[in-house]
């Protein structure tokens, strides 16, 4: 029969394994950590029906984009005809959505992701679904380039490439 200290050792390496094992299969993929950054972006940028503050929408991607995106982050949208560049202003032109829309959800699609240790490309199609005031449902449908490095095990966009809207 086990003494006491037997059971309570092996009680305690029992525990030991379980944890160990538990960190090791539950921890999440850099492409599970890349989709998440995804999602919390489609999150951040969406529009709802009801007006949010300029103000309070300011604060709140300043927030969400520390985040998601690299302080010195790179945008290429072709409707900007200046370069924009950094969080900073990503963060003002996202705040002015919320005035030019009444609703605003986006979607990636067909997300493609190539991670490496440190950095990683993300080829996907945003779809936008979003209404003006007094106008109906548009949708607009590109596709995107991210690329993103990783910063003390948390992965940042750095860089977004929009493609041109399709010729119809």
């Amino acid at each position: 029969m086990p003494t006491r200290h037997q059971v309570i050792a092996a009680g305690g390496a029992s525990i030991g394994l379980v944890l160990i094992a538990y960190a090791l299969f539950s921890r999440e993929t850099d492409e599970e950590q890349i989709r998440r950054k995804l999602d919390d972006l489609e999150q951040a940028v969406s529009v709802g029906g009801e007006a949010e503050n300029v103000v309070v929408r300011g604060a709140r991607l300043n927030g969400d984009f520390a985040k998601i995106f690299d302080e010195k982050v790179r945008i290429s949208i072709p409707e900007l005809t200046s370069s924009t560049g950094g969080r900073h202003d990503l963060v003002g032109l996202a705040t002015k959505a919320g005035s030019w829309f009444e609703t605003l959800e986006m979607d990636f699609e067909s997300v493609r992701i190539e991670a490496g240790e440190i950095a990683a490309q993300v080829k996907t199609r945003a779809v936008l679904v979003a209404s003006r005031h007094g106008r109906g449902l548009q949708k607009d449908e590109r596709e995107v380039s991210f690329s993103l490095m990783k910063d003390d095990g948390d992965w940042k966009i750095d860089s977004v490439t929009v493609a041109p809207r399709e010729q119809e």
